[in-house]
């Protein structure tokens, strides 16, 4: 339990920097907050998960499990749009 818990704090400390001025600074910014939200959103799930084992919510915690799996996903095609 303690591992997972660390594993969600340390994830969430790389937030990503983008540029403020330039061509394209608007929508990297844009992807990139929605990128930094994306994390925000699986530190939730992983939590609910978390706690829903602990309190022997194994079939809640599954599917927490699956949508944190989409989210995931999410992340990765956001960073795909980033290096465009």
């Amino acid at each position: 339990m303690n591992f997972k818990k660390r594993a969600l704090k340390e994830s969430n400390t790389e937030i990503l920097p983008g540029p403020s001025v330039g061509p394209g600074a608007g929508i990297t910014s844009l992807i990139i907050e929605a990128i930094n939200g994306e994390w925000e959103t699986i530190d939730k799930y992983n939590t609910l998960a978390i706690n829903a084992r602990e309190e022997g919510f194994h079939e809640i915690a599954a599917v927490l499990d699956e949508i944190n799996t989409e989210e995931n996903k999410h992340v990765g095609q956001l960073q795909e749009l980033l290096k465009q």
